[in-house]
């Protein structure tokens, strides 16, 4: 009986710890209007989107599946509504997919009294061998997230405003809290098909030699929860309290202990051009995660993923290849013109703010 709830996280996302190790808030920034960067650059807006695969949806499935769909699949060059929506039918089957706005979402596992005194979450810390991880088991540790505090202390704890029951500064468009399960990384950021270390620079000196050690970087990472009866319910309010709730009942297409349900929090920018096969070597959009710290760094001041000149490897498997939902999105081959470095992050803990 039962099945396995995956929820995967792309984009910008960063995750904070419960103070008891057992939970884990993850939040999407709220990068939904264009963003100027330390050098200049416009960053393109990013879209926090959910979509989901299951056996079967009810509820508010899909309220928003014709904007998902446009924003998934606008690649030609003369957009097509139907077609967009037929793809993204096939990516999700019986599930669903909405568009995020201030949108607090809570998993309703059945059990709920028993669960509150079970084991928590647990974050996947697996041994290393080198600086490269070369076996699934390595892949999976959390530790590759990278670490606010590890790189400018202190940026390391965030605003409690993102925490709070009604955030208020507008840093987030959307949160899950989860507090069962395991979560580790799924894939790492790869750059010409080859997992390459990075180094944190202010852009101002990304073109100087690094100062810092060359380090392995996660792109997506993965939350794996055993449910074990036929459904789970995925639950939205508003943080302002505006809008009516929307609920998800999802259940498997066979509930025997094998089958899964797959759910994809991605923050991205919209997927409007055609790949030029291009990537860009700078994570520029990872100057956006210290707006959520509560001491927040000058632009200038803010350290970003740059590929470095230790050679990369190639790894065995390309993990999203495993998902049936992430192979269906195309995600993230599909990616913009020039394809950006855009790792999730961690922060240590929340700030005793006032």
């Amino acid at each position: 009986m039962g099945f396995v709830l995956k929820i995967y996280f792309l984009g910008l996302i960063a995750f904070v710890p419960g103070q008891d190790g057992r939970e884990m808030t993850v939040l999407m920034l709220d990068a939904r209007q264009t963003y100027a960067v330390s050098d200049g650059t416009m960053i393109e807006p990013h879209t926090p989107l959910l979509v989901v695969r299951a056996g079967s949806c009810s509820g508010a499935c899909r309220d928003d599946a014709q904007k998902v769909a446009d924003t998934l699949f606008n690649a030609a060059r003369v957009p097509d509504p139907a077609e967009n929506l037929r793809q993204l039918q096939g990516a999700i089957a019986g599930g669903g997919a909405w568009i995020l706005d201030g949108s607090d979402l809570t998993l309703e596992l059945p059990g709920e009294e028993g669960r509150r005194s079970g084991p928590g979450l647990e974050i996947i810390r697996s041994p290393r061998q080198g600086l490269i991880p070369t076996s699934p088991e390595e892949i999976r540790d959390f530790g590759w997230v990278a670490g606010l505090g590890a790189i400018d202390a202190k940026a390391a704890k965030v605003d409690p405003d993102v925490v709070a029951p009604r955030p208020q500064k507008g840093l987030i468009a959307a949160r899950l809290r989860l507090d069962q399960g395991r979560i580790g990384t799924y894939n790492l950021v790869t750059y010409g098909n080859k997992v390459m270390p990075v180094t944190f620079r202010m852009l101002r000196d990304e073109r100087r030699p690094p100062d810092g050690h060359p380090e392995v970087v996660a792109d997506w990472v993965v939350a794996e929860v055993r449910v074990s009866e036929c459904s789970v319910r995925l639950a939205e309010k508003r943080f302002l309290g505006d809008g009516k709730a929307r609920v998800l009942e999802l259940a498997p297409e066979r509930c025997d202990g094998t089958d899964e349900i797959e759910l994809a929090l991605l923050n991205t920018p919209a997927y409007t051009h055609e790949h030029s096969g291009k990537q860009e070597k700078v994570g520029k959009h990872f100057e956006m995660y210290y707006e959520l710290a509560y001491l927040r760094p000058p632009n200038r001041l803010r350290p970003v993923p740059v590929v470095s000149e230790v050679p990369g490897e190639t790894l065995p498997t390309r993990q999203e290849e495993r998902s049936a939902l992430l192979r269906a999105l195309s995600l993230p081959r599909r990616g913009v013109v020039n394809p950006p470095i855009c790792p999730t992050a961690f922060f240590e803990g929340v700030a005793a703010g006032q």
